[in-house]
């Protein structure tokens, strides 16, 4: 996954700014990963990528609107 993040911030058809903020979903734990964290530190540093800041943002639990969210809140719930 790290890959692909620092190739889609390397791509050359993203607009030319200072920053970027991507979101990720708060239910997988590879987008909490500290590997990710570390790659898009080292890509900023080395001059990889040509955004000086990049801002992970996370949605709020519980609300991506999947179609299993209903049913794990239910089963959640019987606990």
């Amino acid at each position: 996954m790290t890959s692909s993040i620092i190739s889609f911030l390397s791509s050359e058809e993203l607009p030319e700014k200072q920053e970027i903020t991507i979101w990720l979903d708060n239910c997988s734990y590879q987008n909490k990963n500290y590997l990710l964290n570390q790659a898009l530190l080292s890509a900023v540093q080395n001059s990889d990528v040509p955004f000086q800041t990049v801002t992970l943002r996370y949605f709020v639990a519980g609300h991506s609107f999947m179609a299993a969210d209903s049913y794990h809140s239910k089963i959640e719930a019987q606990f």
